[in-house]
């Protein structure tokens, strides 16, 4: 679970039944809580007692004002639990692409050392079988986080993404009744952008159901980009194979 939510949590219901920060905080056994708690016991503001514990933007979040602080706690709370599944999402399905790219690195180091000796140019054959494929994994591996006038391949599944997160935050301003200034200042959502169907009946429902729709998306495409990715692996694995064997066969034949 995530803690920094976990954290907002507390802060949320503390504030909702009027109880004492302090006494919340250093009660409910999270990490760092009661460290915070001595923070804001000795004059800190609430985002400054618990700087390291959440992430600068949710820390900030809970400064205070209009909306209440139980509102600010509870929009914080749902923004690190989606942070947190977007984190578990990707690391889910990419690390085992990474993991393989990894091993297949080890391996052709391996390999270099303990081939027998032949000519020079016998393991360029490796070289030209195996880099396509892994040059190609590694651009759909770093696709998301490049410029988007690059339209990179792979790409597509961190788009979906950022559009499930905007809705999601729609959802919450509707839900809070926040302003289109609070909604700006505090989820970081353009409200008059997405339309007049903010403002209808089920507007909320309306949100969340687009957001589950693009999440889905996301996983889908994420999915098939690391489905890809495994097998651009796998063939350069085989270049390596193939240009290996080429090695020993050319030092056996004293070619």
């Amino acid at each position: 679970m995530s803690d920094a939510a976990r954290l907002c949590e507390v802060v949320r219901d503390a504030a909702e039944r009027g109880d004492d920060l302090v006494a919340a905080l250093t009660a409910c056994g999270l990490p760092g809580a009661a460290h915070a708690a001595e923070r804001l016991a000795g004059g800190a503001t609430l985002p400054q007692a618990l700087a390291g514990l959440l992430p600068p933007r949710l820390a900030r979040l809970l400064d205070g004002g209009v909306p209440p602080l139980a509102t600010l706690a509870a929009l914080a709370a749902d923004e690190a639990w989606r942070s947190a599944e977007r984190r578990r999402l990707v690391a889910g399905l990419i690390a085992y692409p990474l993991a393989s790219l990894a091993v297949v690195a080890v391996l052709a180091v391996m390999l270099a050392r303990l081939s027998p000796p032949g000519p020079w140019y016998a393991p360029l054959a490796s070289l030209t079988l195996a880099l396509p494929p892994a040059a190609l994994a590694v651009v759909l591996v770093i696709a998301p986080w490049t410029p988007v006038r690059w339209r990179l391949p792979g790409a597509g599944w961190a788009r979906q993404l950022d559009l499930a997160g905007r809705w999601a935050r729609a959802a919450l301003a509707v839900r809070w009744r926040l302003t289109e200034a609070q909604a700006q200042r505090l989820l970081g959502v353009d409200l008059p952008a997405l339309g007049s169907a903010l403002g209808m009946p089920g507007a909320e429902a309306h949100c969340r159901l687009l957001y589950h729709w693009h999440q889905r998306r996301a996983q889908w495409r994420l999915a098939v980009t690391a489905w890809t990715v495994a097998a651009l692996i796998l063939a350069a694995a085989g270049g390596l194979v193939l240009g290996t064997a080429r090695l020993w066969t050319a030092a056996g034949a004293g070619w």
